[in-house]
Formats: C-alpha cells, sequence, structure tokens
C-alpha cells in the first residue's frame, strides 16, 4: 500500500550489527517489517528518539532472527522447487499448479514464442538461449495476468459499486498491489503464479482501500464482507509468495 505522508528514510545500524531502515511518518506507533531479504525497516513516529527505537529494536531482536530464518527457509526451499532450465519437461507454475514444457524448433525463428493450451506450455525456438526463453514466458505471463487483473477487477468492482482509474500491471520485488488516492490500481504480474482465489483475494484487498487507505479493523471488516475466505488466500501469500518466481 502506498504510505502517507512519508517524509524521511535513514539508514542505521544497532550496536550488535543489525543494519536497519527508519521511515518516519505521521503515526503512533513503531511497526517493524522484516522483507524476504533479511532488510529490516523501523516504520516510527515523527521526531521519535532514535535511541527509543533502538531500545525497541533489542527487545525484539529474537523476533527478528526468527523471522529472518524463516525467509531464510523459504528461499532455500525455493531455490529448490524454482525452474532456471527450461528444457523440455521442466514444470512452470501458473495459476496455482505446476505444467509441464514442451520445445519445439523452428529454424530462422528470432525470438522464442511461448503458448498454453491449459495442459502444458509450448516453446517454439529458433535456437538455444536460456535468457531468451525465460524473455518470452515474461512476456506471456505478463499478458495472462493484464487479462485475470482487468476481468477481476471489473467484476468486483461492479459489485462494490466503486470507480477505478488505471489498473497497470508491474514488476514488483515483494508488493503484490497498491491503490493510489487517484484510484489507481497496481497489480504485480507474478500473481499469476499464484491460485486463481489468491488473485479474487489481492483484487478485493486493493478496491478495499479505495474506502479505507489503512489496514484498520474498518478495512479488514470491508474485505469480509466481499471476500470472505480471505484469510486463507493471505495465508497462503506469506507462506508460498517467496516461490512466485520464474
Amino acid at each position: 500500500m502506498i504510505l502517507l505522508h512519508r517524509v524521511e528514510r535513514v539508514e542505521s545500524m544497532l550496536s550488535t550489527n543489525l543494519q536497519y531502515h527508519i521511515v518516519y511518518s505521521k503515526r503512533r506507533t513503531v511497526g517493524i517489517e522484516i522483507s524476504p531479504d533479511g532488510t529490516v525497516t523501523v516504520r516510527a513516529p515523527l521526531r521519535m528518539p532514535e535511541k527509543d527505537i533502538e531500545q525497541i529494536l533489542m527487545s525484539k531482536l529474537d523476533w527478528i532472527e526468527q523471522k529472518r530464518r524463516m525467509f531464510q527457509r523459504k528461499s532455500e526451499k525455493a531455490n529448490r522447487v524454482l525452474n532456471t532450465e527450461y528444457e523440455e519437461g521442466s514444470l512452470m507454475p501458473f495459476r496455482g499448479e505446476r505444467y509441464p514444457i514442451h520445445r519445439s524448433f523452428h529454424q530462422g525463428l528470432k525470438k522464442p514464442i511461448v503458448s498454453f493450451d491449459g495442459n502444458s506450455f509450448t516453446v517454439r525456438i529458433g535456437k538455444e538461449d536460456k535468457d531468451s526463453i525465460r524473455q518470452a514466458f515474461l512476456v506471456w505471463y505478463k499478458k495472462a495476468a493484464t487479462e485475470e487483473f482487468l476481468q477481476r477487477v471489473d467484476f468486483y468492482k461492479a459489485l462494490m459499486q466503486e470507480t477505478v482509474g488505471t489498473v497497470r500491471i508491474k514488476d514488483q520485488k515483494s508488493c503484490y498491489g497498491s491503490c493510489s488516492s487517484k484510484r489507481n490500481l497496481n497489480f504485480n504480474w507474478k500473481c499469476i503464479l499464484a491460485p486463481s482465489e489468491v488473485l479474487d483475494y489481492i483484487v478485493v484487498h486493493e478496491l478495499c482501500h479505495l474506502r479505507h487507505m489503512n489496514h484498520s479493523k474498518e478495512f479488514w471488516a470491508e474485505v469480509e464482507g466481499i471476500f470472505p475466505n480471505y484469510a486463507k488466500a493471505k495465508r497462503w501469500l506469506k507462506e508460498n509468495g517467496i516461490l512466485l518466481e520464474i
């Protein structure tokens, strides 16, 4: 989600050699976020002394390390699961499932072409070039993501009787979606790799931000009213989001 009234970002380090970023904004409480790459971000109220922030971090060191170890385990799992060779029979993710690749050579074909028949991916190539094949998959996935998200946004905005600005599909590292004050929605193409109900949750989540630009109790009540099974999809993202890669 967008952060309103962000004013300053500071890089600091504890005496324990824990590096962290501080984001000061108009808020009342301190929040600590651990990114999948292990980055620690502290969201703090304006003018809060850094020594107070350090005390809070020191009290949370065990929790921070626990979170980092969890992300490390997920990263190791992802490295075992993710396909990087794009060979015949390799499995590619799509809508929560994994489908095999079938390859065919076509002399003179300048760029690989990817297609999907519901059971497997077909990759037509003119020469062996792993990077070009990956780019062809990216093109295909982004087109599929655009179609899926536009359909789901149209369905849920009509259901909620909301108006939406521009819908864009982006390449983002960790954010699944965002909503701006101008009612524009951004979605990460990688979400097309997740189960369909997860895409529904992401769309509903961002549409509900049109009414609540926060994660208050009222916001989550709004999400639940539109998508009652949101907790399952939210948990799936938390446990498997790191696997949304090709």
